[in-house]
């Protein structure tokens, strides 16, 4: 890690309670308090950029869990699920029609037991390293909230979670033996 232009080691280990992601949100909200002290009427700009949802995906051991059983119906399900939020909560228009699963990607029926265990485990793992992510979030919001400068902050949430692929690798998909 770098802080400016200064290396920076981690207090301690993650076996020992060292959370990145929440060390990053304390660093942010102490930069932003330093920043409004130094200079109250002065606008500041800041980049908080959590490592969540980029692999190694490794939500703090007390959020581990939180979505367990959550993906056990497979990853077909689930967005049929998703879509009929998306349409009842008006995200997309009525009448909008799910696409077909990718082809490059197999269905979950045709995944063994195994597999689905697995996916369905990192999935649960993905989603909890997400939440604490957008708990963390929600600190450094909060915080600027606390100094009385919400109303006059602009807050860009991006989530990015995949990146396009460069070549086909469906190939490399595990399949049914």
């Amino acid at each position: 890690m770098i802080r400016n232009t200064t290396p920076v080691d981690a207090p301690k280990r993650p076996d020992e309670g060292y959370q990145l992601t929440i060390d990053l949100a304390d660093e942010c909200i102490a930069w932003i308090r330093q920043q409004k002290s130094i200079a109250p009427d002065r606008p500041y700009f800041a980049y908080f950029s959590p490592g969540a949802a980029h692999a190694p995906h490794q939500p703090p051991f007390d959020w581990r869990g939180r979505n367990a059983g959550r993906f056990d119906m497979g990853w077909d399900k689930y967005r049929e699920i998703v879509h009929k939020n998306q349409v009842d909560r008006g995200i997309v228009p009525p009448g909008t029609k799910l696409t077909p699963r990718p082809s490059q990607i197999p269905a979950w029926d045709d995944q063994t037991a195994e597999h689905q265990k697995l996916f369905a485990l990192q999935a649960e793992n993905y989603a909890d390293f997400l939440e604490h992510a957008d708990y963390e979030v929600g600190r450094v919001v909060e915080s600027i909230e606390s100094m009385g400068e919400l109303d006059n902050t602009l807050v860009i949430y991006i989530l990015a979670t995949t990146a396009p692929a460069e070549k086909d690798r469906s190939s490399e998909l595990p399949t049914r033996s």
